[in-house]
Order: C-alpha cells, then structure tokens, then sequence
C-alpha cells in the first residue's frame, strides 16, 4: 500500500471483523497483511464473537509475527512514529 500509493501518513484498516477478511484469511493471517500492508491502526469491531480478550490476541499475533520478522518489526517501529507525528499534530504541536 505504501510503495503502490505512496501513502505518507497514519493509514487505518476497515473492520477486520468483516465477513469477506474473516472467509478468506485466518485471524494471525489477517493481521500480518494488514501490517505487511503499511496500516497503523487496525480496526476490529469485535461484533460477531464478542471475544473479550480481542485487543489481547490482536497484540499476542502482532508481536509474534514481528518475533520472527526483522521487517515486520520495521514496519512497526514505522507505524509508531506515524502515530506520534499526528498525535502531537493533533495536540497542535
């Protein structure tokens, strides 16, 4: 998404909850393209299960995949510094 738009700022997912992600890619899969994608922020509306413990495996998923990915980890640490830099826009600094 970055390389293809050129995408320079905080980049949100849609639902990952949805039906279409959920037919077509397991929950860790999921995840791992969106961030693989260039997202920052990763939305699930934890509608259809309602598991409690959601934001819990969103994190345990994302930091195994970037245990074991030097360029996940990248991607992460790029991501954060795209989030402060709007944050302290936002807070008008």
């Amino acid at each position: 998404m970055r390389t293809t738009l050129g995408a320079r700022t905080v980049a949100i997912t849609d639902d990952m909850d949805m039906g279409a992600i959920r037919r077509n890619f397991t929950f860790d899969e999921a995840l791992a393209l969106a961030v693989g994608a260039g997202d920052d922020l990763i939305i699930h509306s934890n509608l259809i299960e309602k598991d409690p413990a959601i934001a819990e495996r969103m994190l345990d998923s994302i930091l195994g995949a970037a245990i074991s990915s030097p360029q996940m980890r990248d991607q992460i640490g790029a991501a954060n510094r795209r989030i402060a830099r709007l944050h302290k826009a936002m807070a008008g600094g």
